[in-house]
C-alpha cells in the first residue's frame, strides 16, 4: 500500500519528479504530459533536464518569437558526424514554441494584433521563463521526438487561456494582424502545419526521405547569443566537447549583427531560411541551386546561374544573381514575392521579410557588376539555360572573411 501511495504522489506531482512518458513510443495529447515544459502561475516551467538553446541566425516565421529546448535521455550523449552535424539518441525531444508579444489595443473583428518585434531582451533571446505570460500569445509548439525508427514530428496548439497545449495533427489557420515599427498594420494568415507538411522542411535528405532536426547542430550554435552553449553541453554531458569538429568549413553568425561583414550576415542568413532546401541533398536539389554555408562555387549559388525549371518564378529575370543588380536577380525577386507561385521560402511564411529582403539586396548590389551574357550570342536567344556566362569567373572562392579562429 505505501509503494502504492507513493506511486500515486508520483502521479499527482506532490513534492516528487514528474511523470515521463517513455518518449520513444507513447504520444500525449497535451503538451504537459510530456514533462518537459508547462505553465504555472503565468509562466512557463521547465523540467530539471530539460536545456534552452538558441540559434546564430534564428529562421523567419512571419515575424514568430522562438523558444526552444531540447531533452536527451539521461545516460546518453549526442555523437558528431564528420560534417559537424549532431545524431541525437532515441528518445530526444525537441520543442519549439512560437508566440508573439501582444499589441496594447485589441484587432479588429477580434482577430489577435501582434507586434512585429525581432526578440525579446532576456539572458537567453526570448526565454520564456523570464516572461510574463500576459504580455505574449503562446502559438504553437512543434516537437521533433528521436523514436527508434526515426524522427517524428508533433504539432501542439496553445489554447486561448494559455494553460495548455493541445496535439493538432491536422494544424491550423487564423487570421492576424501585426504591428511594424512604423505603425503600420497587415492582416495575414497564420499556419500551424499539419504533421506532413513538416516534412516539407525537415527532409534534408531526399535519399533517406527522413526526417531531421535543421537548427540544432554545431553549425547553428556555436556562434549563438548568450552563454557559450556548446561548452555547457558538454558540462551537461549532453555532448562530449573532445569530439566537436574544429575543423568545420563553415558556422553561422547572427545576420542582423552589423559587427560582422555583409557577406557574412546574407550568407548565414540564406543558409538557415534556403540552405536546408537548396542544398546538394535537399528536396530542391534539383535546381541546381544551392544556398547553405558550404557551397563556395558561385555558379551554385545563382551568380549568372540561369533556372533549371522555375516557371513564374523567375518574374521575367534570366538569371538567379546578377551580381550588382538585385533589381534583376530571381533570388531578390523570389524573396520579394508573395505569389504563391513564385515566392519563397514557399512553406512558413505569409508576411514579407522585409530585413533579410534588404540585406540579400545589399549583398547582390555589393558584387562588382559583372555581365551575364554573352553579348556576342545569336540574335533573338533569350540566352536561359543556354547562357556562356563568359564574362563571369567561376572558380571557386573565399567566402567567409570573417569565419577563421
Amino acid at each position: 500500500m505505501a509503494a502504492a501511495f507513493a506511486s500515486l504522489l508520483g502521479q499527482t506531482g506532490c513534492g516528487a519528479a514528474p511523470v515521463k512518458f517513455k518518449y520513444t513510443i507513447e504520444t500525449p495529447s497535451k503538451l504537459s504530459e510530456w514533462g518537459v515544459l508547462d505553465v504555472r502561475n503565468g509562466r512557463v516551467n521547465l523540467d530539471s533536464d530539460t536545456i534552452v538553446y538558441n540559434l546564430a541566425s534564428p529562421l523567419f516565421s512571419d515575424h514568430a518569437l522562438k523558444f526552444r529546448t531540447i531533452n536527451v535521455p539521461a545516460g546518453r550523449t549526442v555523437a558528431v558526424t564528420d560534417s559537424g552535424r549532431f545524431d541525437y539518441p532515441v528518445g530526444t525531444v525537441i520543442t519549439k514554441t512560437f508566440f508573439y508579444e501582444t499589441s496594447e489595443t485589441g484587432g479588429n473583428d477580434g482577430q489577435p494584433r501582434f507586434v512585429a518585434v525581432s526578440d525579446i531582451p532576456t539572458s537567453i533571446p526570448n526565454d520564456l521563463r523570464e516572461i510574463e505570460l500576459d504580455a505574449v500569445q503562446l502559438i504553437e509548439t512543434r516537437l521533433l521526438v528521436r523514436r527508434e525508427a526515426g524522427w517524428q514530428a508533433l504539432p501542439y496548439r496553445w489554447g486561448a487561456d494559455q494553460t495548455d497545449a493541445e496535439l493538432l495533427p491536422a494544424g491550423d489557420l487564423f487570421l492576424a494582424e501585426i504591428v511594424f515599427d512604423d505603425q503600420s498594420e497587415e492582416l495575414f494568415a497564420y499556419l500551424v502545419p499539419n504533421q506532413n507538411q513538416c516534412a516539407g522542411c525537415h527532409v534534408l535528405d531526399q535519399s533517406t526521405k527522413a526526417i531531421e532536426p535543421i537548427g540544432p547542430h554545431q553549425k547553428h550554435l556555436r556562434r549563438a547569443t548568450g552563454p557559450d552553449q556548446l561548452a555547457e553541453w558538454s558540462k551537461a554531458g549532453v555532448v562530449d566537447a573532445e569530439h566537436l569538429r574544429t575543423d568545420l568549413a563553415w558556422t553561422q553568425i547572427d545576420s542582423r549583427d552589423e559587427s560582422y561583414t555583409l557577406n557574412d550576415r546574407a550568407r548565414s542568413y540564406l543558409d538557415i531560411n534556403c540552405g536546408h532546401c537548396h542544398s546538394a541533398t535537399g528536396p530542391a536539389d534539383t535546381s541546381g541551386l544551392y544556398l547553405n554555408g558550404e557551397t563556395l562555387d558561385r555558379v551554385r549559388l545563382g551568380w549568372c546561374k540561369a533556372p533549371i525549371a522555375a516557371g513564374q518564378g523567375t518574374g521575367g529575370h534570366q538569371y538567379g544573381i546578377v551580381p550588382g543588380h538585385p533589381e534583376r536577380s530571381i533570388l531578390y525577386y523570389r524573396m520579394q514575392s508573395r505569389d504563391p507561385g513564385a515566392m519563397m521560402p514557399e512553406l512558413g511564411r505569409n508576411l514579407l521579410d522585409e530585413a533579410g529582403s534588404a540585406l540579400v539586396a545589399e549583398w547582390i548590389g555589393d558584387m562588382e557588376s559583372t555581365p551575364c551574357h554573352d553579348e556576342k550570342r545569336p540574335a533573338g536567344g533569350s540566352g536561359v539555360g543556354t547562357s556562356h556566362i563568359a564574362s563571369v569567373d567561376h572558380r571557386e572562392y573565399e567566402l567567409m572573411s570573417t569565419q577563421g579562429e
